[in-house]
């Protein structure tokens, strides 16, 4: 997530802070599936949360196994358009993959 000003975007019509979030909501388990298949790599296997736990201590708990359904409400309503709408095209672009032919 991350914030951003509204004054810097034109025609939100909303001014001050938003957090911005995914525009979509999706489980963990769609996201690794969806990165692999971006990243050309399998995302078979789930690691188990005593794992995660193991290795990163608190932090698996608070970082990787939390979740919370935040949406972009005042910017939906505003009817910002989003350039990319889909979990894997949005991926694609962050990470500089090019779309599947």
């Amino acid at each position: 997530m991350r914030v951003i000003c509204c004054s810097d975007v034109p025609g939100i019509g909303y001014t001050g802070h938003i957090v911005f979030c995914f525009w979509v909501l999706c489980s963990g388990r769609e996201l690794a599936t969806t990165l692999g298949r971006v990243l050309g790599r399998p995302a078979i296997l789930p690691v188990p949360a005593a794992a995660l736990r193991l290795a990163f201590g608190e932090m698996a708990d608070v970082a990787i196994l939390s979740s919370a359904r935040v949406l972009p409400a005042r910017l939906q309503e505003s009817g910002f358009g989003f350039r990319h709408p889909e979990l894997e095209g949005a991926l694609r672009f962050l990470l500089g993959r090019p779309a599947r032919p």
